[in-house]
């Protein structure tokens, strides 16, 4: 072994993180959902612990993981006891990672979630490998392998979490992989957050948008995705927060936004700031396919999908809240200045939540919460 190589007890660590509480596989690129057998012959107690719900192996010592060179990083609210239920946890896990076009879908900086005992945003699957394109057609040419229009559905940008722009999906051929775009991810004071930052280099290939995106998370309570793009040369973009959610979950348009009805309550998703909101898409092949999940190769299951826009040129700013209240929230208050964040909203109760930060990361969180 390479001096400095991971052993197998490293690789089983790292796998441990990538479980959702349900048991199930983060569904990033072309990873199909399945779940993960216990074996006592896991060399990882990490992972031992949670394939068999605490009855084996050992908890991870922290509840969130920044995978710096990777550019993963998994966001927790805890590791559960035996005795506790497994799957009644909070999990984000974010995806700022080129490596390769091998597996990779148009995905930069897109995450998903899990929270009360629930998926609630997902990413789209796989569908399978059908129908080699043309190397020399506008699909080759632009990073799609495959031409089969539900495998190409997967890939696209808007399928994900993700921010598309001027309705195409990220270039993916005749560019540079970069690697991790990811700044860092963390908890101060009960939030957790991770920030990523990429360039996307546009089908023309003659310049590049800067994209910084920084989520913020109170498990079991609010997520806020703050969004900044730019182009260098001051030309107008389509702007599109994208947002997949879980096929279980029913999604309606509300005057802020739209409400999602779970389990455990509602949740209502607005933007924080001068955003339009679309219709909800539910299953939809024409005029192009929206609101899709392949849970397994061949198979498509009408999921709920939305988005936020903002057509402007320069520096855009973009937050969108979801937030479980049982009153519809109302935004409040939305502030950028330099290296400072606010946002203010009231649903149950009143909340500000001020941010500082430094190079995209955050230094400071105060959440002020008021009846």
């Amino acid at each position: 072994m390479l001096k400095g190589s991971p052993t197998i007890e490293d690789i089983e660590d790292a796998l441990a993180w990538l479980l959702m509480p349900d048991g199930s596989l983060t569904m990033f690129g072309d990873s199909p959902r399945s779940q993960l057998p216990f074996s006592e012959d896991y060399r990882s107690g990490h992972l031992r612990y949670v394939t068999s719900q605490g009855t084996s192996g050992t908890p991870p010592p922290t509840y969130w993981k920044a995978f710096q060179a990777s550019g993963y990083a998994i966001l927790r609210n805890g590791w559960p006891k035996p005795q506790d239920a497994f799957d009644d946890w909070s999990y984000l896990a974010f995806n700022a990672s080129f490596h390769s076009r091998t597996h990779k879908h148009a995905d930069d900086l897109s995450f998903v979630w899990y929270d009360r005992g629930q998926h609630i945003l997902i990413d789209p699957g796989r569908f399978g490998y059908l129908e080699p394109t043309d190397p020399s057609s506008d699909l080759g040419k632009a990073g799609f392998y495959y031409s089969n229009p539900s495998r190409v559905y997967v890939e696209e940008t808007r399928a994900h979490n993700a921010v598309e722009i001027d309705g195409a999906s990220y270039q993916r051929r005749g560019v540079q992989p970069y690697g991790s775009g990811l700044i860092g991810a963390g908890d101060i004071g009960g939030v957790l957050y991770a920030s990523g930052r990429v360039e996307h280099l546009t089908l023309s290939r003659n310049y590049r948008i800067k994209h910084s995106r920084l989520i913020i998370f109170r498990p079991r309570d609010w997520l806020i995705v703050f969004d900044q793009l730019e182009d260098p040369r001051n030309h107008q973009h389509q702007y599109r927060q994208w947002f997949q959610f879980a096929p279980e979950i029913s999604v309606v348009v509300s005057d802020i936004g739209w409400q999602a009805s779970l389990g455990s309550g509602d949740l209502w998703i607005l933007p924080l700031n001068d955003l339009r909101h679309s219709r909800v898409f539910r299953g939809e092949s024409e005029p192009q396919m929206q609101g899709w999940l392949s849970p397994v190769d061949g198979e498509l299951i009408a999921a709920s999908s939305v988005y936020t826009e903002l057509i402007a040129k320069g520096r855009v700013k973009m937050a969108t809240l979801f937030a479980f209240s049982e009153t519809p929230p109302v935004p409040l208050h939305f502030e950028h200045h330099l290296d400072n964040l606010e946002f203010s909203w009231c649903g149950d109760a009143e909340h500000t939540v001020r941010i500082s930060l430094s190079d995209g990361l955050p230094l400071e969180i105060q959440e002020v919460v008021s009846s």
